[in-house]
């Protein structure tokens, strides 16, 4: 029996009699690139040297980068023969970016990762073993977190909205250094609804989920295109994907303030002497509520807007390396370079030499 101690495993998973979870399955690693051109070099030549032993992939999707990072991927896909560069058509968001890369990886382990360098890919081995040892969704938990300390704080208030009044087990760890089996990508939803968060889609398809922890290094060059405002955003996404725990905690809210006018109904001054303050304080109080509560409906509502409105979630321009795929469902290509080359057979060589 395979076993991996963590601080959030609740189950050990018996991989002895299943031939997915041998060691050394290929693997395709999926980097969503935005405005990254500096980093890049590094991080292909770490990746193909970490997973050198392994049959290997490299998808980079550019995801309407400004600086030249789609030249660089280029030049590495003429360098490197497990490279394989996707352009989108604009800046779609991190995680349609991050679809479309999962859609067209070949091998039934993905792992996909940050173009930053802050997660090193030195860590990936560490993911991949516990995949051997049954897991289905592995998430690497940086050990010290080395943001800028706004960018700490507010993703740990996040997460702990999240976990204690959400209930969302695991969202403490949860983040974009992860390992997961391929087959939780046929759970997907041919069309996904409106804003898509890869984290929902996976997590509805497994509860075989750990973390490994990892070390966590500062950021290259560039910096994070992720503001609070985007941070709050990808967490309302992410709720709104994954349960309708926010429609029911506004019900709730106003139940329990139901419940308080009764109570000082019942025990307040009989003659309705309530000071002015107090009552400009509940009228106020009442009438933000009341607009978050319009907000909650909103975002749902611009969920089913989005998944009725016919629009792609992103459109694929232009491909070089690798091979080209058959048109994926979700999306609308429009592929005008393509270089055909043989899948890997997954006998064990690495595409991943020089040209």
């Amino acid at each position: 029996m395979g076993l991996l101690l963590t601080g959030c495993a609740k189950e050990t998973v018996d991989s002895s009699q299943d031939p997915r979870y041998s060691p050394g399955q290929p693997v395709s690693v999926v980097v969503p690139v935005f405005e990254s051109s500096a980093c890049l070099p590094e991080l292909v030549k770490s990746v193909c040297g970490v997973l050198a032993n392994f049959s290997h992939e490299l998808i980079l999707v550019d995801d309407g980068s400004r600086d030249g990072s789609w030249e660089v991927i280029r030049q590495l896909a003429e360098q490197f023969r497990c490279v394989r560069g996707v352009r989108l058509a604009r800046n779609y968001g991190q995680h349609a970016a991050l679809l479309c890369g999962i859609k067209k990886a070949s091998f039934p382990w993905i792992v996909t990762m940050d173009d930053d360098l802050q997660h090193p890919p030195q860590e990936i081995p560490k993911l991949l073993e516990a995949l051997s040892q049954g897991w289905d969704l592995v998430y690497g938990k940086e050990e010290v977190r080395r943001h800028a300390f706004w960018r700490n704080a507010a993703s740990g208030l996040v997460r702990w909205v999240l976990k204690r009044l959400f209930v969302i087990e695991n969202a403490e760890f949860m983040n974009s250094f992860r390992a997961f089996r391929a087959e939780l990508r046929d759970g997907f939803p041919v069309w996904p609804a409106g804003m898509v968060c890869v984290d929902a889609l996976l997590r509805w398809n497994t509860q075989r989920i750990t973390w490994v922890a990892i070390r966590h290094e500062s950021r290259r060059a560039g910096r994070s295109a992720y503001s609070l405002r985007k941070l709050i955003a990808l967490s309302m996404d992410f709720l709104t994907a994954f349960s309708t725990a926010p429609l029911q905690g506004v019900g709730l809210l106003g139940v329990l303030l139901l419940v308080l006018g009764v109570f000082v109904l019942v025990l307040g001054p009989m003659d309705g002497s309530w000071p002015f303050s107090i009552l400009l304080a509940a009228v106020i109080f009442a009438g933000a509520l009341e607009l978050f509560a319009v907000g909650v409906l909103g975002v749902y509502l611009a969920r089913i807007h989005n998944a009725l409105s016919g629009r792609p979630l992103y459109i694929v321009r232009e491909e070089v390396g690798g091979y080209r795929e058959t048109e994926n469902v979700c999306a609308k290509e429009e592929v005008r370079t393509v270089r055909t080359r043989a899948v890997p057979d997954g006998s064990g060589s690495s595409w991943c030499s020089s040209e």
